[in-house]
């Protein structure tokens, strides 16, 4: 399927989904976000992908939210802001929640709603180049897509605030400092590292990826003692599954084990 506002690229495992609004720097209209939760809907039962990497053309990974999406939620009414709003919001509930991992290759400016889709994304990779805001506060507006909730979780509650309050923008390596991202590489290798990770990733047990990425779902909804009550959950179903008896194998006849995702 082919979609308005994006680049679909699926090979050997890993999904490559690029923001294509080069001209709007990718801000995300209404149609783009619409693509992008039909996207991460269908990779939620697709074996086939086992990991995916989200990006953007041009000089921006993702620019904020396009200011006609604004100006049409702002004059509509309070019924029917909120509804619209529920139905983008499903975007950052789809990748938090999909269990397959999510490596955002952050390429240019990630300001507003495009930083916190990069913070929806289980991993951060920028170009050196990269800048960073948390600019809601420019327009008189609060954090979308979960941001209140995910930058305190990465970078703590002062920073997120200082960030969020001020609406300065920050570079990549400032960003790395403060841990909003993973890694910093030059501009021409990101997309190369961003695949090399993937790959290995992509080479790992599918089982285990996917209850190890419920389990930081759980983690970073509850406290401690609900982590470790539903630590015991997981674990049985990865020590009891296919994979890690393939594992164990491969490990005592020193191969690479051959995992099937069960």
């Amino acid at each position: 399927m082919e979609y308005e506002n994006l680049i679909l690229d699926e090979k050997e495992g890993i999904l490559t989904i690029t923001l294509n609004r080069a001209k709007q720097l990718n801000a995300l209209s209404h149609n783009a976000l619409l693509d992008l939760s039909h996207v991460f809907d269908q990779v939620c039962g697709n074996k086939e992908i086992k990991v995916v990497i989200l990006t953007g053309t041009g000089r921006a990974f993702c620019a904020g939210g396009d200011m006609t999406l604004l100006d049409a939620l702002a004059e509509t009414n309070i019924q029917e802001c909120q509804a619209n709003i529920r139905n983008y919001v499903k975007t950052a509930r789809l990748i938090q929640t999909l269990f397959k991992p999510v490596i955002a290759a952050i390429n240019g400016y990630a300001l507003g709603a495009g930083l916190n889709l990069a913070m929806c994304c289980d991993l951060r990779i920028a170009s050196e180049d990269a800048i960073f805001g948390e600019e809601f506060i420019n327009m008189a507006m609060i954090p979308d897509l979960g941001g209140a909730f995910l930058m305190p979780q990465l970078i703590g509650i002062a920073r997120a605030k200082e960030l969020t309050f001020t609406g300065k923008r920050i570079n990549a390596e400032e960003a790395e400092r403060i841990g909003l991202i993973n890694s910093i590489v030059p501009a021409e290798d990101l997309m190369e590292e961003a695949h090399k990770i993937a790959r290995r990733i992509a080479s790992l047990s599918q089982f285990a990826l996917e209850l190890s990425k419920k389990a930081f779902l759980w983690a970073s909804s509850g406290d401690l003692n609900h982590t470790l009550d539903f630590e015991p959950e997981l674990q049985c179903l990865a020590l009891k599954s296919y994979d890690h008896k393939e594992a164990v194998q491969a490990f005592l006849q020193k191969r690479k084990p051959v995992f099937r995702g069960e």
